[in-house]
């Protein structure tokens, strides 16, 4: 959430005077979210926290938003394309605009940096809600990474608390069963999990339904953007496509390389992974 959002989006504070007089409403674009940050920065606070390395983070929401994605229907990279590479300008844009958070005592999971007052707007997730509220109780509001443009989408990671199975497991058919055990058949697990240490949204329509903690106010809203505009994980996607897609937005941020070019670094690697895992 912007606190941004998901199981992970952005946290605002809509009844900070700050707000009032810099004119600030939920981002809707990109550009939007770049004005805002600039618009909230002062010499005690800054605009926007997306973590302490400017914002790596949030290189798939700001995909998504272009309406790209990390593989398309076929299995095949979908982060290629020049809308693609306009969004993660974009990011660089963000990066440089001198409205970021770096060096926060703490991370972007870590809803420490919003409640402290040191960023006007933090990307950060669902589960940190009840600290939030704690601290500020219902004065924050919530919303999704923003489109890219009149074209985008908003966008934000559904989940992140994900269980595999591997097929090169000794024990596969014992390994699914636990799996379905914990998160499908077992409710009282689920319910703990996803209302006890933080905000989380259950996996069944049915526990979703009677937890009354996710119904109301900011946690609500949550739900609702990750019902309308929330991307689930990728079993493809895996850790060598993430770190490979991760350098690209690195490179992009933090060294102004040309998106065009770390995509094409990109792509080379997330190709061979695809092929060795599809043939």
């Amino acid at each position: 959430m912007f606190d941004i959002l998901g199981d992970a989006g952005a946290d605002f504070n809509p009844n900070d005077l700050r707000y009032d007089k810099a004119g600030i409403k939920p981002p809707e674009t990109v550009d939007d979210l770049i004005a805002a940050g600039k618009a909230l920065t002062t010499d005690k606070v800054k605009g926007i926290f997306v973590g302490n390395d400017g914002g790596v983070i949030i290189g798939g929401p700001a995909l998504w938003s272009s309406g790209g994605a990390y593989l398309g229907e076929d299995n095949e990279p979908g982060f290629t394309g020049a809308r693609a590479a306009q969004a993660f300008a974009k990011l660089r844009e963000l990066y440089t605009s001198k409205s970021l958070l770096l060096g926060a005592p703490t991370d972007w999971a870590d809803p420490s940096a919003f409640i402290q007052g040191l960023t006007a707007i933090q990307w950060c997730g669902l589960w940190a809600m009840p600290a939030i509220q704690k601290a500020l109780g219902d004065d924050f509001g919530v919303f999704a990474y923003p489109k890219l443009d009149v074209q985008g989408r908003p966008a934000l990671p559904s989940g992140g608390w994900t269980q595999f199975v591997s097929a090169k497991s000794p024990n596969i058919d014992d390994a699914k069963a636990l799996v379905k055990f914990l998160w499908v058949d077992n409710l009282e697990f689920q319910e703990d999990w996803n209302l006890n240490y933080g905000f989380h949204i259950p996996p069944r329509k049915s526990l979703a339904a009677r937890a009354t903690k996710l119904q109301q106010g900011a946690a609500a809203e949550v739900v609702k953007l990750n019902r309308d505009h929330g991307i689930v994980d990728l079993p493809a996607w895996t850790p060598k496509m993430i770190t490979a897609f991760n350098d690209l937005t690195t490179n992009v941020i933090r060294k102004g390389a040309d998106p065009a070019a770390e995509i094409k670094k990109a792509e080379k690697t997330v190709t061979t992974e695809l092929s060795r895992l599809f043939g």
